[in-house]
């Protein structure tokens, strides 16, 4: 009889949420995301699926996220089901980014994304020029003739002379 009735108490538990409870649980999908030259994990990537507006932060650690529904606008959420296909944005600093597509399936959905480090170079060359008040702006594609020098120096005379015979501020 003991036996019976605590059957009876946790089969209710056991069949999972109730329709009228409206909690439908999506299928698991983990997306580990690695850096390609080393395999390690890249801690700081963020994951998108491109439904969704909210990027979501990998697990420092384990560069892994683990997700089972979909987040599309404030109220709303999707639960991941078997078929769906998924657009997902990987994107790290200093790594390119990519766009995966996957299919759910039943179980064992697990995702390895391998990013490439982007290749930058120092070229302080082309950062941009600032000017203020007094500046000229120089063509750095050629050099100065002798009479455009000439008179870039006779500017900064005037100018020079101009700072010395003005009074010291406050």
């Amino acid at each position: 009889m003991r036996l019976l009735l605590a059957l009876l108490l946790t089969l209710p538990a056991l069949a999972g949420p109730k329709e009228s409870e409206g909690e439908i649980e999506g299928i698991p999908l983990v997306i580990t995301i690695i850096d390609g030259k080393t395999g390690k994990p890249i801690p700081f990537a963020t994951v998108r699926e491109t439904q969704e507006r909210q990027l979501k932060m990998v697990e420092r650690a384990s560069g892994q996220i683990s997700m089972s529904k979909l987040y599309p606008s404030y109220n709303d959420e999707i639960p991941l089901t078997r078929g769906m296909e998924l657009n997902i944005e990987v994107t790290a600093a200093a790594y390119e980014p990519k766009l995966v597509t996957y299919t759910m399936r039943r179980r064992r959905n697990r995702v390895l994304v391998s990013l490439e480090p982007m290749e930058i170079e120092a070229n302080y060359g082309s950062e941009p020029q600032l000017q203020f008040g007094r500046d000229k702006p120089l063509d750095s594609g050629r050099e100065l003739t002798k009479e455009e020098m000439k008179e870039l120096e006779a500017e900064m005379e005037e100018a020079r002379k101009e700072r010395e015979a003005s009074p010291p501020g406050p």
